[in-house]
């Protein structure tokens, strides 16, 4: 199985809003993803949306767990290995409409071990997870 959102077009988003562009990864409010990050890491929330944004920029197309349907919406899940020192549960999708932007963007500390496709197990680095 492949990834529905084609990696280069998520890494050139996440770097637009690293460049500024706050509308290319849209946080909901609050967000979980920005607490789990403050929580783990010690760091503000104006910090930890910049710490998100440059995890979806390390991620790799063998860190690809599986698409998920959820509201109805297809999402790509990810285990990112070891990003500031912990195993991260990664969840995204794109909206296509023409203003193009990440949303809906879940990004914490695994809370259960993950297998990915390619063998590797990734497991929990922490107890604290969103």
């Amino acid at each position: 199985m492949k990834p529905t959102f084609d990696l280069s077009e998520v890494k050139r988003l996440a770097q637009k809003y690293l460049d500024g562009d706050n509308e290319k990864i849209q946080f909901t409010a609050p967000s979980k993803s920005i607490e789990a990050v403050v929580t783990v890491l010690l760091c503000a929330p104006n910090v930890a949306n910049k710490i998100v944004a440059t995890g979806l920029l390390t991620i790799n197309e063998n860190d690809f767990h599986r698409r998920v349907w959820q509201w109805e919406t297809l999402f790509d899940e990810y285990g990112l290995e070891n990003f500031k020192g912990h195993n991260w549960y990664v969840k995204y999708c794109i909206v296509k409409d023409g203003q193009d932007f990440i949303e809906q963007v879940s990004f914490h500390p695994l809370t259960k071990e993950m297998r990915l496709p390619d063998g590797r197990i990734l497991k929990v680095t922490t107890n604290q997870g969103g």
